[in-house]
């Protein structure tokens, strides 16, 4: 009748964000990745995100250990990313369940019918994760990082009707 303990995976909820800063830092260090935004931007973004049900984390006792999230959906195809277990919980299986969760609730909450995810070639613990999931890999993609720059012919302002 509901009275067991709290489930080990669920959706973070507003007080959780600090939580999730801690562990969306580790991961963007250990991804060589900028942290985006000021606290206040990406408090705003979490609480939209976790009442969308994009971000679930793994909580033992209320610490959250991994987490996963739906990046980014367009149509019916979602991608998932900020797959991350803190490093002295690896091995464990929490980002199986934790991605069990969250492709349970793309197929029936967000009735996705295809999901798609990115990781390195040389990160084979992850790819036999998404292997074992039944992902497969389909190619390979390269990132460009640049640095904007002025423009030389800046385009002539119209106006919109």
């Amino acid at each position: 009748s509901g009275g067991g303990p709290p489930l080990p995976v669920r959706a973070p909820r507003a007080g959780d964000f600090d939580q999730w800063d801690l562990v969306n830092a580790a991961y963007c260090i250990e991804m060589h990745l900028p942290v985006q935004g000021s606290r206040d931007e990406r408090q705003a973004a979490f609480a939209s995100q976790a009442e969308c049900g994009h971000w679930w984390g793994y909580f033992d006792s209320g610490d959250l250990l991994a987490t996963t999230s739906l990046n980014a959906v367009y149509a019916r195809i979602g991608q998932l990313g900020g797959v991350y277990t803190r490093p002295a919980y690896r091995g464990r299986g929490l980002a199986r369940v934790t991605m069990e969760k969250v492709m349970q609730d793309a197929w029936l909450r967000h009735r996705l019918e295809r999901l798609i995810l990115f990781t390195g070639e040389d990160n084979r613990a992850a790819r036999a994760l998404y292997a074992s999931l039944g992902f497969d890999t389909r190619g390979y993609f390269g990132l460009l990082f640049g640095t904007p720059r002025e423009c030389r012919n800046p385009p002539r302002r119209t106006s919109c009707v």
